[in-house]
């Protein structure tokens, strides 16, 4: 009688108007990814076509079938319904994760090691790395890029233009990569400070670094030529990727800049 009551209580959530979801889902089509949730009894999914999602001991498996949107609804052991209002996108792989909405207060925010996942996250003025012993992150224009580098546990804040201070628990799951033996890098190991106003020269792989006092936002132009982050709020690191040139802007103290960046792989003459 509770499993059939519950499946009505199911039909009744998923073909009712007015609807909204506890939390936000994005992931790419083909994309899969494991939540963590206690006590599953049921899930309930409104288009099967859009979404695949498998119940297990520890949570859920979650994979983006094709382009769409879907809803997704959870009992617990505890008859608490968990909904997720969960957008698929393309599978493009130049266009990088699928923008979503940060954890709600409390949530962990949970990345494995070599993850990408991008957050929505408009009026930021200040971004301080806390944590990036296991996650490195990257600002462009009103979003947020974090990445996994090795297991354990940080902080992530972001600080709005109203004031407001987001902080979240970032864990990073999974194993760390293997070392590989490489060549040493030509560059010397601290980054080199550019002289304010010249054109940046950075070889690749390569970092320059460029004080900037009160550093607000950073972007690049174009990310497969060349890097950028803020490391502290007066300093940014550019790193070289590959053969080209960008443009780098930097918001600080309410004045925007913009930097000539010159990537350029070593001598072989």
């Amino acid at each position: 009688m509770v499993r059939l009551a519950a499946v009505m209580v199911v039909g009744c959530v998923l073909s009712a108007t007015a609807w909204a979801a506890d939390r936000e889902l994005a992931l790419r089509e083909g994309e899969k990814r494991a939540f963590k949730l206690q006590g599953v009894t049921q899930v309930a999914v409104d288009d099967a076509s859009v979404l695949d999602v498998v119940s297990t001991a520890e949570g859920l498996n979650v994979g983006g079938k094709k382009v769409g949107t879907a809803r997704l609804l959870v009992l617990l052991k505890n008859d608490q319904w968990v909904t997720f209002h969960v957008t698929v996108g393309g599978s493009a792989p130049d266009t990088g994760p699928v923008a979503e909405s940060l954890p709600k207060e409390g949530e962990v925010l949970r990345l494995k090691v070599g993850e990408r996942r991008v957050f929505d996250t408009p009026g930021i003025t200040r971004l301080p790395l806390l944590g990036a012993v296991v996650y490195e992150v990257k600002v462009t224009g009103k979003q947020v890029e974090l990445k996994g580098l090795s297991p354990g546990q940080g902080t992530f804040e972001v600080t709005l233009v109203d004031g407001q201070k987001l902080v979240r628990t970032v864990v990073v799951e999974g194993s760390p990569p293997r070392p590989t033996a490489v060549r040493p890098p030509p560059q010397p190991a601290e980054p080199v400070a550019a002289v304010a106003g010249a054109m940046l020269v950075v070889p690749v792989s390569g970092e320059v670094l460029l004080p900037t006092l009160g550093v607000e936002a950073v972007e690049v132009d174009d990310d497969d030529v060349a890097e950028v982050r803020i490391v502290s709020d007066s300093r940014v690191v550019v790193r070289g990727l590959s053969d080209g040139q960008t443009t780098v802007t930097i918001r600080a103290q309410g004045q925007v800049e913009k930097r000539l960046v010159t990537v350029e792989g070593p001598d072989t003459d």
